[in-house]
């Protein structure tokens, strides 16, 4: 017989189940409920405690420029000893107690925010500033951190006092040398054979003459050496550019070139560049390139080798009126703005903000990596693999003309190019075979074990010196006037020598100065005397070795060089009472030298050659002493 349930049996049969499903399904809407829930609480938490970290990164942004000011926007702090909250401007270690190892330290909230800044990085116009802000959340039983929130910031600090509100440059006639003072007006002295001195006429100057732009407060200078210190350039405050000498290809771009108008000798405007601002120059003689506040690059002048950029490859041809350089990363992405320029003999490297390398141009002696001696790039192309995920960034570019020198973030230098002289570190191919005396490939430069990363590179022709965070220095290439400041004066040296310091001495700055190296016989020697390399300690002082011919040592004498470091008179501080006048940076070049000291109170001191009135003392006379206030009634004050 088959059983057939009652009514009410269905009826309660039906209930358990229903309640059943209903009941999971309430519990699933709750645990998804308070997902959701907790969720919301965990974004709520983290974007309260990230807003709580990017307010502790803006700390170390405040202490960063504190710190930066009071030293001259010279960075006493690096990446492997960072600032952070309770430190001295030195960085050092993080603590882990107390409340001035923190930003925030709430014991009752149980939490702590605090900062690191790396060391930050200079480009032509900024200090760079990478921070990280951070928030710790603690266990009360322990006081353990068990939660961390972490935020990244970048900041970019116009500097105050700029290298780059001096002006020296020299061509195969002889050196000059401009500032700006406070007034907003650059003035100038020396050589003015091309009328680069922005005056209205040719004639060298041993007292400063003003450089005359039409319109608003002069802000930078642009210069090139040798043959390529034809032009300067001043930009204005208004972000316009002008410039003068040499504009036989149209460089000074404006739209004019040629024979008729070889000379420029008062200031030019940089023509149209869709009216944007200029913020970043480099000049090479016979073209210029400029960056804009869009962060596009215009070139202007002679495109020999494809050097403009833009795809011309002509010899002789003037490109008067600037054009965009085109094959760089779009510039939309910040990590393609071009934030450092170098140019020398035809070849051009621009460095991106995110770490690239692109260059064009000349590759005759494998300055782009592969390629023939007749090879060239009309367009830019990335030299090696820096700035690529997963790769180091390139964070310094230098270029002597023949050889480019590529720091990274890891502190290592990598070189291509010539090695004629061994200037890559390595030996040098004597068969005869001048091919093989380039290396068309990135070639690292090794230094001695312990040395740390190299923090600063610096070169001219045939040479590099290298400044290491162990405060040495370290130089390799051409040595004939004892430059390398080894001890020795040598032909060349295709290993790395180092720099003689006094004991206890770091280095702080380094700078090196070179028209080549030529045999004693030739009537060109003389070029040989004005290979140098200077050096600033952590005391202030400055030495340098190379040709003292012009006295451009600065310690009192005339000698034909000095292969064992000198230092020089004047500078540097008492290590009794701690006072004296303290060094912050030196150029050089055409057996002149120039010393910017550290702020308050920054001067500018000359020293050496002055054949063209290029120490603004109202002579042509050499010292081997070094002055500065030579025109303290016309610059009053040469910083603001």
């Amino acid at each position: 017989m088959t059983f057939m349930p009652t009514n009410a049996q269905r009826s309660s049969g039906f209930a358990l189940p229903s309640l059943l499903v209903v009941s999971v399904v309430m519990l699933s809407i709750a645990m998804v409920s308070l997902a959701a829930i907790m969720s919301i609480r965990a974004s709520l938490e983290n974007q309260y405690y990230g807003k709580m970290a990017i307010m502790a990164a803006e700390s170390g942004i405040n202490h960063a420029v504190y710190c930066l000011k009071e030293n001259n926007y010279a960075a006493q702090w690096t990446t492997s000893s960072k600032l952070r909250p309770g430190t001295s401007c030195t960085g050092g270690n993080e603590c882990d107690t107390g409340p001035n190892c923190f930003v925030v330290y709430d014991p009752t909230r149980h939490l702590r925010t605090t900062y690191e800044v790396d060391g930050p990085t200079a480009s032509i116009a900024t200090q760079e500033l990478k921070i990280k802000g951070r928030v710790d959340l603690l266990r009360a039983s322990s006081g353990r951190v068990w939660r961390s929130y972490e935020r990244q910031k970048s900041a970019k600090l116009n500097k105050e006092v700029d290298i780059q509100k001096i002006g020296f440059g020299y061509t195969t006639q002889g050196a000059y040398f401009a500032t700006i003072s406070s007034d907003g007006i650059t003035r100038s002295v020396g050589d003015n054979t091309f009328g680069q001195l922005g005056t209205g006429d040719v004639t060298p100057s041993a007292l400063p003459r003003e450089y005359k732009i039409p319109s608003g407060r002069a802000e930078r200078i642009f210069t090139n050496f040798l043959s390529l210190g034809n032009n300067m350039f001043v930009l204005s405050d208004n972000g316009v550019l002008y410039g003068s000498g040499r504009n036989k290809y149209g460089q000074l771009g404006n739209g004019r070139g040629g024979i008729s108008y070889d000379l420029e000798t008062t200031p030019v405007k940089f023509g149209s560049i869709d009216g944007q601002k200029a913020i970043l120059v480099a000049t090479q003689g016979s073209s210029t390139f400029v960056v804009t506040d869009q962060y596009r690059m215009y070139s202007a002048g002679r495109c020999s080798a494809g050097m403009l950029g833009i795809g011309c490859s002509d010899t002789e041809g003037e490109h008067s009126t600037p054009a965009e350089v085109t094959g760089l990363p779009d510039e939309a992405d910040p990590a393609n703005w071009p934030v450092e320029m170098v140019t020398d003999s035809g070849t051009v490297y621009v460095r991106l903000a995110g770490g690239k390398v692109f260059g064009w141009g000349s590759n005759k002696y494998g300055q782009l990596i592969g390629g023939t001696v007749t090879s060239f790039a009309a367009y830019p192309k990335q030299l090696g693999t820096f700035g690529n995920p997963g790769e180091p960034t390139a964070e310094e570019i230098d270029f002597d003309g023949n050889t480019i020198y590529i720091r990274d973030s890891n502190g290592e230098v990598w070189a291509t190019g010539r090695n004629h002289k061994g200037q890559m570190a390595q030996p040098v191919d004597t068969s005869g075979n001048l091919e093989m005396q380039n290396i068309r490939a990135l070639t690292k430069i090794v230094l001695p074990v312990g040395e740390g990363k190299v923090v600063q590179v610096s070169t001219d022709q045939w040479y590099v010196v290298l400044r290491t965070e162990a405060g040495n220095v370290w130089s390799v290439g051409i040595n004939g006037m004892g430059q390398l400041g080894a001890g020795t004066g040598t032909v060349y040296e295709s290993t790395v020598q180092k720099f003689i310091l006094p004991p206890g001495v770091k280095a702080e700055a380094i700078y090196s100065c070179s028209l080549g190296d030529y045999s004693p016989n030739s009537a060109t020697y003389i070029s040989n005397h004005y290979n140098n390399t200077f050096v600033v300690g952590d005391n202030g002082a400055v030495y340098g070795a190379g040709s003292n011919l012009f006295g451009q040592l600065g310690n009192g004498t005339v000698t034909e060089y000095e292969a064992t470091p000198v230092r020089m008179n004047v500078f540097g501080l008492d290590p009794v009472t701690g006072k004296g006048i303290r060094a912050h940076d030196v150029r050089c070049g055409f057996g002149t030298t120039i010393i910017i000291t550290q702020a308050p109170g920054s001067k500018v001191y000359t020293v050496g050659n002055n054949k063209n009135g290029q120490l603004g003392d109202g002579s042509t006379n050499n010292s081997s002493v070094p002055y500065a206030n030579r025109y303290t009634n016309v610059f009053p004050t040469l910083f603001y």
